[in-house]
């Protein structure tokens, strides 16, 4: 197999979660050069981490036909997907058109997986993904995401130098944020450890980080606002530790093989959380240290309040981390 297509739209987080999947292909083929279709602002992340060479915008005018019912794709989408091998769609398609259209155009195997989790199931979302790749002999292998970036122009103030501990106080939905109350009671105490706390937001989190910035002295604190999503990498993997919601961003965080606490409440971590050897889940009051896509879950998921996550129990197990405890000046 010298080709592969993944379709593969949505947010951060779901790229994120999805590159076991390429890492398992090139395992498996290693000569094999993948492309990926979806967001390709989403998608540069692949490109940059060396898991695709070429990321194409399913926005693009000719891809419309692809959605058409009994419409006739075009040539230009004909060319492109035949040179193709294999074609792997996450795609939610609940008519089956887009699938339909892939199959007649392309000569290459056609599989399709699902993009969403198994209904009362706590299974992974890494291991929902990789299952499209049984058919290829391809079984989970367990794989975290993990994601290598090259250095970037990430100015020197945000190096390790500079003793960086992250945060991320937003999320695509406010239902899964901590209060920006405790994430400046935080910041504080970050502060007071001799670190310097820095925040990064995109254009989602306007209203987050004003109620946030008027709670602290923002002359304390780097921000790291609206930039790509390859510089946002690049910085976390400079800094000692990132404390971020269920968010993309701290899934990314986990990926780059920075020490992550990923702050969970009303989401499954089961499904959801993060996954790595550096990754404390901090769900209610419990403090989940084991990789999320392999730890077992017997009990049923009830969600708990995001409340039940006291400040003080952050900064414990934050001190705790290689890197900040064994360096900090004071813990309060």
């Amino acid at each position: 197999m010298k080709r592969a297509l993944i379709i593969r739209t949505g947010a951060v987080g779901d790229v994120v979660l999805t590159l076991p999947v390429l890492a398992a292909l090139k395992h498996q083929y290693p000569e094999i050069k993948t492309d990926v279709l979806g967001n390709k602002t989403n998608l540069s992340l692949l490109i940059a981490g060396g898991y695709a060479e070429t990321a194409l915008s399913i926005d693009r005018r000719e891809m419309t036909s692809l959605f058409v019912k009994d419409g006739l794709p075009s040539t230009a989408i004909r060319r492109i997907m035949q040179t193709y091998d294999l074609v792997v769609s996450y795609l939610p398609d609940p008519d089956g058109v887009f699938t339909s259209n892939i199959r007649q155009t392309s000569n290459g195997q056609v599989l399709t997986g699902s993009a969403r989790p198994i209904p009362r199931l706590r299974t992974h979302m890494t291991q929902v993904l990789m299952a499209v790749l049984r058919p290829l002999n391809i079984h989970s292998m367990d794989l975290p995401p993990t994601l290598r970036v090259p250095p970037s122009s990430v100015p020197d103030c945000y190096s390790t130098r500079e003793r960086v501990i992250a945060i991320h106080p937003g999320s695509g939905g406010k239902y899964k944020c901590w209060p920006p109350d405790r994430y400046a009671a935080l910041i504080k105490r970050i502060d007071a450890l001799g670190f310097r706390p820095l925040i990064t937001v995109g254009p989602a989190d306007d209203d987050t980080l004003s109620e946030l910035l008027s709670l602290v002295d923002k002359d304390s604190l780097f921000l790291f606002e609206n930039r790509s999503l390859t510089e946002i990498a690049c910085m976390l993997s400079q800094c000692r530790a990132m404390i971020g919601n269920d968010t993309g961003i701290t899934h990314l965080a986990a990926a780059v093989g920075t020490p992550v606490i990923a702050l969970f409440g009303p989401t499954d971590p089961a499904v959801w959380g993060p996954r790595g050897q550096n990754v404390h889940i901090l769900w209610g009051t419990e403090n989940i240290e084991e990789d999320a896509g392999i730890r077992s879950w017997g009990e049923p998921f009830a969600e708990r309040a995001l409340t039940e996550i006291e400040v003080d129990h952050v900064m414990e197990v934050l001190v705790g981390l290689e890197g900040v405890g064994k360096t900090s000046k004071q813990i309060h």
